[in-house]
């Protein structure tokens, strides 16, 4: 019986998001999905609502869209792997919540602008680099998560790795080493380009 009811949306959709590691759904769950979904692709967003909320197999779905069996399966698992993001899944668990902190950090950083002049201060001083949290960066799933399993967890620690040491990270790749780079110029975080 509670197969069945893990199979229902949109408790399914937690089922896949979470690995089946989830308490509870939140009473606004339909928001919170809609919420979400609205941050991936169209075809991403509609695949899965095809698959979960409509119960429709990827056959059918690949069928619609022009696509085949596999490319459906793809299209779909990318979308729950993007969605099991962090800075994706808060807002499943907590929408409410997130929404308000957005609001609050939109609302400081709108004051922060309208009192600052264009050259004077950067983002990173709104908050110290300690408390600016990995999941903040907005950082591909990628290099968020090789970042992770290398013990990095704020903007502070991925401040005290050099070039060289960030090269070396497993998995991270020429493309995800020159997006983090970017993201720690954005900050105005140098990392040390000497050689250990």
């Amino acid at each position: 019986m509670e197969t069945n009811k893990n199979k229902l949306w949109p408790t399914n959709l937690y089922y896949e998001v979470f690995n089946r590691n989830f308490e509870y759904i939140p009473e606004n769950a339909e928001a919170a999905v809609e919420y979400v979904l609205n941050k991936l692709k169209e075809l991403d967003k509609s695949v899965v609502l095809a698959h979960l909320r409509d119960y429709k197999t990827f056959r059918i779905i690949g069928s619609e869209k022009g696509v085949s069996k596999s490319r459906a399966q793809q299209i779909f698992r990318k979308a729950i792997i993007k969605m099991r993001h962090p800075s994706k899944s808060k807002y499943l668990t907590n929408l409410a919540e997130e929404l308000k902190r957005d609001e609050a950090i939109q609302e400081a950083e709108e004051a922060l602008s309208r009192q600052l002049t264009k050259s004077t201060v950067l983002y990173q001083f709104i908050k110290p680099i300690d408390q600016i949290k990995l999941e903040d960066l907005a950082l591909s799933v990628r290099a968020y998560n090789c970042l992770l399993r290398s013990g990095v967890k704020t903007l502070a620690d991925l401040s005290k790795l050099s070039t060289t040491d960030l090269k070396h990270i497993k998995k991270l790749g020429i493309k995800t080493y020159g997006e983090v780079l970017d993201i720690c110029e954005e900050y105005g975080v140098l990392l040390n380009k000497l050689e250990p």
